[in-house]
This record gives structure tokens, sequence and C-alpha cells, in this order.
């Protein structure tokens, strides 16, 4: 750029004059002064396109010019933010090539890390004893954007002639300092390869506005922050940013959804259960857990704390009943997921960790795999092999939902606002019926209870033919949805789903007390058949899978069907078989009478029989045969004692 005379009184006339924006010189006149005020490009496009062109190439060089002005009219130091949109398309830390050095950009990622906020001094006051009298001196690196050359960044210590200069602390100028770095999202990466990563230099008011895990839009300089010292070294560069802006989550994910509303109508969300992972063939309760867990349920906060509206869900289950591809389903189809594996995660690798800048010494906050996935979903992949001291870390992070971290000087609490879907298999490899769900799953209470759903899927002989059937038809192309939705109307769907609000009703939150009473007295009784225990967290579940429903639905209230369904879901959850069988536990007990009746006039000299002779004589429902043979016991039709059943 050979001169920049010729836009400084473009841009005077742009913050003044009436062709530009007059806001902009009100904010530079209000009391007290502002630090930054933040310019549109559509304004200045809008004013001059020459100006916006000229800004984004030569942005090294303007904006400095921009702050000269806006000091003069102001009489105070500030500092020029852009908005709006600089370039076409948009920008990730993958396409900040050597073109664009020097430039202005607009660049999109996730803060994986972030430094400390320093002081860092930007002009020196020393007093002169000898000539009793003050010099200064301005400061100036390759971060700061100037017109003028840096300078060095030795503080003197004599004058020119020679006398001894004292640094007035006090007198002299500082501003905040902050290093981060901005990686691009984990769900925009290309498969199969590293995702790449640029450092910011925040200075000002915007050092200590981000933290690890904010997703943002940067806007800033590309500069080369290194001197070169011979010709093989590479150029060391960073992002100068001058406005930071937070993304919502959900703006790209709108989409049209009228295929979706009219399954809806016709036939619930059931329908919409039939679109999810249809590649898979089956597991309609687990599918249905999936969409609610997408969906979610909804926060509250209390005195006390906050209380999560994020579904958690476990599913156990023998090799090759398609865990994993529900895990990639959720990943494929979420606005933002992160995906990891038991064996390949560590602690401080799914939560957060502290580390050590190699260059300036300083300690630093790196985010983990739920810290990055804040307000969205974590997939994790043999959650079994994981190391039993580094699932303990991830406590705190699925109740609470926040990572603490107290170490080494730091102490710091970032969000984890995440639902976690997690598969494992059991503890001998393969399910084995003989062994009751508590021993095949064999995790430990604590985490148990932090998942709402745990699923246990059966390799069975049930439907071999409808599988390989299903299976086939996809290989030879012929396989057709249920109807013509795209993965894409699904995705929009779900996330309208989220934004709606919901509240309970009276009838509502009375059908969930009397069943939380009694799933704890049925949880009571069958000790050995849960999962997980039946606790306060379970009502609390119950409650979250109701919200969900209810959003599905895009109800605003909670209705007695959403809590019904949410029962249906934890009742097939935590036992292994559903335990709801009391519209039929006459018929049943009656049966139950009939077939012992029928096996004693068959065989009169047996008056003693096992326990598993009599499960295998009513079909192998051990459940209802036990609760059967208590109700006979009472009545006084035969008598039960050491697993055996002895009639008069």
């Amino acid at each position: 750029m050979d001169s920049i005379g010729q836009y400084r009184a473009q841009i005077r006339e742009f913050i003044e004059k009436s062709r530009g924006e007059r806001r902009y010189k009100a904010e530079l006149l209000a009391t007290p002064p502002p630090e930054r005020i933040v310019i549109n490009m559509a304004d200045i496009r809008k004013f001059s396109k020459e100006l916006s062109v000229s800004l984004k190439e030569h942005a090294t060089s303007l904006i400095p010019v921009f702050e000269e002005i806006a000091q003069e009219i102001s009489q105070y130091p500030i500092s020029i933010g852009i908005t709006g949109v600089v370039g076409g398309d948009k920008t990730t830390p993958r396409d900040l090539l050597s073109s664009l050095l020097g430039k202005l950009v607009q660049v999109e990622g996730i803060i994986t890390s972030a430094s400390l906020v320093r002081p860092k001094i930007k002009k020196s006051v020393h007093y002169n004893k000898t000539a009793n009298s003050f010099v200064y001196k301005e400061y100036r690196d390759l971060t700061t954007l100037s017109n003028l050359p840096p300078t060095t960044t030795v503080i003197p210590k004599q004058s020119v002639e020679g006398n001894k200069l004292d640094l007035e602390h006090g007198l002299s100028e500082y501003i905040s300092h902050q290093s981060a770095v901005l990686q691009e999202m984990p769900e925009l990466s290309p498969p199969g390869q590293m995702p790449r990563s640029v450092t910011l230099v925040l200075e000002n008011d915007l050092a200590g506005k981000i933290k690890p895990g904010d997703r943002v839009r940067v806007y800033g300089t590309f500069k080369c922050v290194a001197q070169i010292r011979n010709q093989l070294e590479s150029l060391k560069t960073s992002l100068i940013a001058n406005n930071i802006e937070f993304i919502n989550r959900g703006e790209d994910s709108r989409g049209e959804i009228a295929g979706v509303m009219q399954i809806l109508e016709k036939e619930g969300v059931n329908g919409i259960v039939k679109q999810i992972a249809p590649s898979i063939y089956g597991h309609l309760t687990e599918k249905k857990a999936i969409l609610l867990l997408m969906v979610g349920g909804s926060p509250v906060s209390t005195q006390t704390g906050r209380i999560r509206g994020d579904i958690n869900m476990l599913m156990v289950g023998d090799p090759g009943v398609a865990k994993s591809q529900l895990l990639r389903y959720v990943l494929d189809i979420s606005p933002l997921a992160v995906c990891t594996t038991g064996r390949g995660a560590s602690g401080v690798g799914l939560t957060a960790a502290v580390t050590t800048d190699p260059e300036t010494g300083e300690r630093r906050i790196e985010a983990g795999a739920m810290v990055i996935a804040d307000t969205g979903i974590i997939c994790v992949d043999e959650f079994d092999k994981m190391d039993e001291n580094e699932r303990a870390a991830i406590h705190e992070a699925m109740e609470q939902q926040t990572v603490t971290i107290a170490k080494g000087g730091l102490h710091a609490t970032l969000n984890a606002r995440c639902a976690v879907i997690a598969a494992a298999n059991p503890v001998s490899g393969q399910y084995r019926p003989a062994l009751s769900p508590r021993e095949n799953i064999r995790l430990p209470e604590s985490i148990l209870t932090r998942f709402d759903l745990i699923f246990i899927m059966e390799d069975s002989l049930e439907h071999d033919l409808e599988i390989a059937g299903h299976v086939l038809k996809r290989r030879m192309g012929r396989a057709q949805t249920v109807s013509g939705l795209t993965q894409k109307e699904i995705r929009s769907y779900i996330q309208r789903a989220k934004e709606t609000e919901t509240c309970l009703t009276e009838e509502t939150s009375e059908y969930i007390a009397q069943e939380y009473q009694r799933m704890r007295e049925e949880g009571e009784k069958n000790k050995n058949n849960l999962t997980r225990s039946v606790t306060a967290r379970m009502l609390e579940s119950i409650i979250r899978i109701s919200t969900a429903h209810a959003k599905a639905r895009f109800s605003s209230k909670i209705e007695l069907e959403d809590a019904e369904a949410a029962v249906q879901l934890v009742e097939a959850a935590i036992w292994r078989k559903p335990t709801r069988k009391r519209a039929r536990s006459g018929e049943q007990k009656k049966e139950l009478v009939e077939i012992l009746y029928s096996y004693i006039e068959k065989n009169p000299y047996d008056k003693i029989l096992s326990l598993e002779k009599i499960v295998e004589l009513c079909g192998g429902d051990r459940i209802g045969v036990e609760e059967g043979l208590k109700e006979l016991e009472k009545e006084s039709v035969i008598a039960l004692a050491d697993g055996m059943v002895i009639f008069p």
C-alpha cells in the first residue's frame, strides 16, 4: 500500500458526516467513553466499496488509522472491532494460508486452550535523578497493529548521557494480554485428518472474554509474529483479534420439516422413531431413547444449584448388536457431537488438563472432549475398557455438568453441559442369562445411577431372517425408507424440538409421583433383577424423559402420555424385562395354578419342585413366576423354602 493519506479523509468522513453512520460518532462521544466500538462491514461497504475492499486487503495499515481518528474524536484511547460479512465463504483455521497474511479475516472455530490474562507493558516511564526529569519509551512488538516499525522489548536502564534511569511502575501504561488456541470444529474436520488450529492474540477488553469450550467467530488480522533467522524456517503466524462473537449452535440447523409434521400428526413420536438409524433393524426402544436424548429435557436452576436437562444413556450388550453403529448415527445426525473411546481416552482427555506453554512457560487450561461437546452430545464407545480411575473423572461432568480444576495454583470451573451416550460389553464379553444384570454389567453404582437409561441388548435368534433380509436389501440397493424424510429434515426437527418450552401439569406430576413410589417398592423386591438402584435420580430421569417426549411432540405442556412413555422407557431400562404386569396379574396367576396342578395330576408323587423346574414349565418368565408363587404362598396354596416349592 503506497499511501494511507487518501483513506484518512474517507475514514473521518465515514465516522462524522451524514453519509456515514452517525451512531459511531455518538458512541465515541459517550460518557464514559467505550473501550472498543464495533463497526459493521456493511456500513463501510455502503459508504464506499473501495474503502471496504482496502480495509480487507490492508487491515494491518488501515485499522490503526481507524483507531487514530477515533481517538482524536473521543480524546481517549479507543480500539476498533469489525463485524459483518468480511469475505465470501466461512473461513476455518484450515483455510488460513499465506495468501491471507496481512488481511482482515473472519474465522470460526472452538477454543481448545487459553492462557491466563497477564499485563503487557505498553509505555514505560523512567525518572532521571541526575537531570531531575522524566523520559518514556513506547513498546510495539510483532503482534501490535501499527504503521510504525516494532521496537525493542528491552527496558532502558540508562539515558543517552549515561545517567541511571529508575522505572516508575505507577506511571507506566499496561494492557491486558491473553493468548488462546482456536481449533476448527470437530464435526467440520475432514475425516482422517488432524484438526487445524491457529493462535489468537487477545488484548485490552477482549482478554478474558473467552474460555475453553466456547464456539466463537473471530474477526482479526492474520499476521506473521516471528523473525526469520534462516531460509529453512517457516513463518509463525497468529490471528490478532479485534472482535469476538459467540456462535449459536443451532443457527445452521434450520430447514423445512413439513414431512416430519405429517408423520407426527398420523403416528406421533413413534413414527419419527422409525426414521432413526434406518439402516439398523429393530431396537425400537433404544432408538426412541436416542431420539429423546438428542432432543433433551430442560435444565432447572434452583437455589442450591443447577439440575441438568440432558439425558445420559448406556447400552450394554453382546458384540455385533449395532451399539457402535447407533453411536455413529448420533455422531452424524447431531448438530454437535464428539466421539471418543474408553481405551483411547484419559481422564483429563475427557474433562480438562493444565499444561505448560513450551515457549512462555506459563500454565494454561486445555479443554477435554466433554468441555468441547458443551451443549451437545459426547459418544463414548468401549466404556467398559476405560480404567476405573479415568472413569471416575467424569462423575462431576455427568451430574453437575461442570469440570472443576484445582491444581498448581489454578482454580477454574468449565461448563460440560453435554448428554452422554455410551456403549459397553458385559463383564465376560457376552451377556450371560444365568447371571443377574448387575453381575453382567458390574460397573460401580456411583456411575450407573448417573445414567438415566441403561439398556441390555442381547444377541437373540428371534429375528435372524428379518435382519438378514433387511441387510441384503440395503446391499442390493432396494431398501426403502418408511417415508421420504431426509436426515437433514430430522436434524432440523431435532433442533426445533430442543427449542420448545414446556411445563408440568398437576395431573402429570401426581402420576409421576405415584409411579416413582411404585418403582421404589418393586425395586426393593427385585434388587437382583435391577441394572441400577431406584433412587431420587430416577425421579429426575422420569421428569427429563417426559419433558423430552413433550418437546418431541412440540407440546408446551408435559401431559400424561409423555409421562407414561417415560415410565415405559425407564422400566424397560432398569429391569431386564418390563415388570408392569398389573393389568394381567389375575390371568397370570390363574395360568400358573393351572400349570402347577396339571403337573401334579400327572406326577402325584412329586410334592417338592425346584423353582427352575417351574420356570421351565411356565416358559422361562422367571420374574412373573416368582411373583405368582409369592401370591400363592400368601393364600397358603404352596410353601416356599430355599428355592424349592412345596405342595401340601
